[in-house]
């Protein structure tokens, strides 16, 4: 069974700027965008955008969802050319294992990457291998006890419970499963009180997790009332955590 292995990265510094893009062999960048904040990128963010991808925004009933896929498909897009050097317009995308969407590249290897938002807040995390990324936006409001047996087992809700903040640790622990079912593409399913979150190694059946590999769970604070958690393949290396302000105001065009 693979080993599934949760812990938290305490004092996490997002960066301001990132002068030279790291190699995804030696990092696993975590990239943060403010929505609200970038909003005056929606024209150069849909230039870029296929006509496939224009329809999806258009199906959007509510603009500020529009806006938002427009924005993280966009920057998604924008990134991926720092990474790969292609033009952000021709980046094609395909299907990998588990049904994951991976870039496609002229040369060998693929650029992993993952997707998440809530509120007003995007993550965009890339590998050279899986990656899941998954933010939560901690809401006073949301009836977290309601669902808490539905999605963690006995011993999870106690420890929610029984924390000095229940509410965080829920969005946390919720974070963490998110996360690595994103990474394996297993989703979201009936085995999700069976998925571990809780610090410390766990053993996990494959069916259970989506993966054969053992994974590296690892929640952090991304600001203000968000809370977010990745997960890699055990071994790879090091999260970096970037503020994307100073990338997105250069963006070309």
């Amino acid at each position: 069974m693979p080993r599934i292995i949760c812990s938290s990265i305490r004092n996490v510094q997002w960066a301001a700027a990132m002068p030279e893009p790291l190699a995804l062999a030696c990092a696993v960048p975590v990239w943060r965008i403010d929505i609200a904040g970038n909003l005056h990128l929606l024209d150069k963010c849909s230039a870029v955008l296929t006509g496939d991808e224009q329809q999806r925004a258009n199906k959007y009933h509510h603009q500020k969802d529009q806006h938002r896929f427009i924005l993280a498909r966009g920057i998604l897009r924008f990134l991926l050319a720092l990474y790969s050097g292609q033009q952000a317009a021709d980046i094609r995308f395909t299907i990998g294992g588990n049904k994951k969407p991976v870039m496609v590249q002229s040369g060998p290897g693929e650029i992993h990457y993952n997707v998440s938002h809530a509120g007003n807040m995007i993550l965009i995390a890339f590998g050279n291998s899986p990656v899941g990324i998954d933010v939560a936006n901690i809401d006073p409001s949301f009836d977290y006890a309601g669902i808490l047996h539905d999605c963690f087992s006995d011993e999870e809700a106690v420890y929610i419970q029984l924390s000095p903040d229940p509410m965080r640790t829920f969005f946390q622990l919720w974070s963490r499963k998110e996360a690595l079912l994103k990474a394996t593409g297993k989703g979201i399913d009936d085995d999700l009180k069976l998925v571990p979150c809780v610090d410390g190694f766990h053993r996990a059946p494959a069916a259970v997790a989506g993966c054969e590999t053992d994974m590296m769970v690892d929640s952090f604070d991304v600001g203000d009332s968000y809370v977010g958690s990745s997960a890699v393949k055990d071994g790879a290396e090091e999260i970096v955590f970037v503020d994307s302000d100073i990338f997105l105001r250069n963006l070309p065009g």
